[in-house]
């Protein structure tokens, strides 16, 4: 799904409600769609009035939440904040801190933004354990290739050494020998 790239005020104005946001977390969750069952591959659904973060699919009538399977599954905070909040840690290469989403959003506990946050990161290196490099890569002139990663906190494994072959027993023609 491809994003236009907006300013800080852009955002805030085209997501300001619960309901804009939600509406961005569907799209999201669907690759752009508005709704997809994930039983049955179906596009229909409905919609309830009371519970506007569930949709039913008209054929097999499977409830689909737009938490369920995301980092916001067990959160109670609004879709909007989580929306806000995404978008300022976005905009930043090295994210952003807890204290500085606190004050823009006006949150009163630094200590749920953090973990609003680490949620956030989490989900994000989870889905970039998924990419792996393959072959040689060339950044700036350095190459690099993709090694098999070495096992943590052993030694490796020495190279196994041959086995010593045991001597051979020969029948002697002594009359001792039994």
């Amino acid at each position: 799904m491809a994003y236009k790239r907006m300013k800080l005020t852009q955002f805030f104005a085209a997501v300001n409600t619960e309901k804009r946001a939600r509406g961005l977390f569907w799209r999201a969750k669907f690759g752009g769609k508005e709704f997809e069952c994930p039983r049955c591959c179906h596009e229909r659904y409905y919609e309830f009035k009371n519970r506007p973060e569930v949709r039913r699919c008209r054929q097999c009538e499977k409830d689909v939440r737009v938490r369920a399977g995301t980092a916001l599954a067990h959160s109670k905070k609004p879709l909007l904040t989580w929306a806000q909040m995404l978008f300022l840690m976005m905009q930043d290469k090295r994210g952003v801190s807890a204290l500085h989403v606190k004050r823009e959003l006006g949150m009163a506990s630094y200590g749920t933004v953090w973990g609003m946050l680490h949620k956030i990161r989490r989900a994000l290196a989870h889905r970039d354990s998924r990419y792996s490099l393959k072959q040689v890569v060339e950044l700036d002139g350095a190459e690099f290739v993709n090694q098999a990663p070495q096992r943590k906190g052993r030694r490796p494994k020495p190279p196994a050494a041959a086995e010593p072959v045991p001597p051979k027993s020969f029948p002697t023609n002594s009359p001792g020998a039994g």
